[in-house]
């Protein structure tokens, strides 16, 4: 015979319900996505007899649901200045704010000024400052960031501390994330899941279930050296305080000024958002500027042998002075100067310093023929396009062509820091540079 209990006729009848098993996952502003609400509740009655105790139990469980909000978006390292067609690179911590994970965009827009167009910005997701894992990144595109919240904190010991966060809600953080926590940032070194509580009894029940306790979950975490770098020592009552994951966007603007007379200037405008949108962010700009270049040459001509004459005779000697002013904001590379040994006359030359050769024809290769000057520092040049001149501070090199000093002989210079006997070197912004060889008037 089946037997069905009447509840209202038994004797004695007692209701209890059990508090939630994660207390802390109370549905608050702070608590982490994915934490579990479990709630058992079990009734208590007893048979006709009065003295046989019964019960039944079930339960239920909820998730706690994703709150989406704005990103933290701040300029951590802005666009230096550079030189004109070289790279300007820009890094933006962007942190989650949300309780748990959440796919953002970020999107970048450019307002260009004596620019060539189009200029040529790419991003990159860094998960370190420092570079950690790289992700080509177009503007607008998917950015996923996680978040917790915190439970209780450990005793720091070490440098690292441990935090305790609900099961189940790592929520995409993982060892070798950034998370942030009351705006300081720590490296994340090690994760643990735990497991959420559990009850076997689910819906309309008439026995009891067995119950599974909750282990929580962890985040340990260390020193940020590259962003806050403060060492964790959280204290206090930190619960359902948000833990939120960083991540960087790297963008690199690369172009060329289109003036000779401005500086470039390229304005980038940077708005987040969840990627459902909603929750966009104020503009973030960050300028970058690209310095023109503009070098110029002068050349001037003056007779040694008879100060102040306007021409000079057979056997008199004539000393070209060359100048190089780099006058722009921007550093001038490679620079090289292409000269020649003047008509109807002869270079001077010789194994002493630079002026006190002769107009030989059949000259040394190691002769010195010629100095080049950055103001500061000065180097004697010999006919020999290969000799390395000891300088300490590089100036320039220079040669001529088989080493020869008859006229129509090409002559060439590379002037600045970084040149070579084969290359041109740079010429910083604002820096002049002057040469000066003689000839003799055949």
């Amino acid at each position: 015979m089946k037997r069905i209990l009447n509840l209202c006729a038994a004797g004695a009848l007692a209701l209890v319900a059990l508090a939630p098993c994660s207390a802390h996952a109370a549905g608050t502003q702070g608590s982490a996505a994915n934490a579990k609400i479990l709630n058992v509740v079990t009734v208590t009655y007893y048979d006709a007899t009065g003295s046989n105790v019964h019960q039944a139990a079930t339960s239920t469980s909820v998730l706690v649901a994703l709150k989406p909000t704005q990103l933290t978006a701040t300029v951590v390292n802005p666009f230096p200045n550079v030189d004109s067609g070289t790279t300007t690179t820009s890094l933006i911590a962007l942190t989650s704010n949300a309780n748990g994970p959440d796919t953002y965009k970020a999107t970048w827009a450019s307002s260009t000024q004596y620019l060539v167009t189009p200029t040529g910005i790419t991003g990159t997701i860094l998960t370190d400052v420092t570079g950690g894992s790289s992700t080509s990144y177009t503007s607008g595109a998917d950015l996923a960031l996680g978040a917790t919240s915190i439970v209780s904190v450990q005793p720091a010991a070490g440098g690292s501390q441990v935090i305790n966060i609900p099961a189940g809600s790592l929520n995409g953080i993982v060892p070798g994330s950034v998370v942030v926590i009351n705006d300081t940032s720590y490296k994340v070194t090690a994760t643990s899941a735990g497991t959420q509580a559990g009850y076997t009894q689910t819906g309309v029940s008439t026995t009891t279930g067995t119950a599974t306790a909750e282990v929580l979950g962890s985040i340990t975490i260390t020193t940020d050296t590259h962003g806050s770098n403060v060492a964790p020592s959280l204290a206090g009552s930190l619960a359902g305080m948000i833990v939120g994951e960083r991540k960087y966007l790297q963008l690199q603007d690369t172009a060329v000024v289109s003036s000779n007379t401005n500086n470039g200037v390229d304005t980038v405008s940077i708005v987040t958002d969840t990627k459902t949108g909603g929750y966009a962010t104020s503009a973030l700009n960050d300028t970058a500027t690209f310095f023109f270049v503009s070098v110029s040459i002068e050349k001037t001509v003056a007779n040694v042998t008879s100060p102040g004459a306007s021409g000079g005779k057979p056997g008199e000697v004539l000393e070209y002075t060359v100048t190089v002013r780099n006058a722009s904001s921007g550093n001038a590379g490679k620079v090289s100067i292409a000269d020649a040994v003047p008509s109807y006359t002869t270079l001077v030359s010789g194994p002493g310093a630079y002026g006190t050769g002769t107009g030989n024809l059949t000259p040394s290769a190691s002769d010195k023929f010629a100095v080049v000057s950055d103001g500061t520092n000065s180097v004697d040049i010999t006919l020999n396009p290969s000799d390395s001149e000891s300088q300490t501070v590089v100036v320039g090199y220079g040669g001529t062509q088989n080493n020869a000093a008859v006229a129509g002989t090409p002559i060439t210079f590379f002037l600045g820091s970084g040149s070579s006997s084969t290359l041109g070197g740079t010429v910083a912004a604002s820096k002049t540079y002057t040469i000066k060889y003689q000839v003799k008037i055949n």
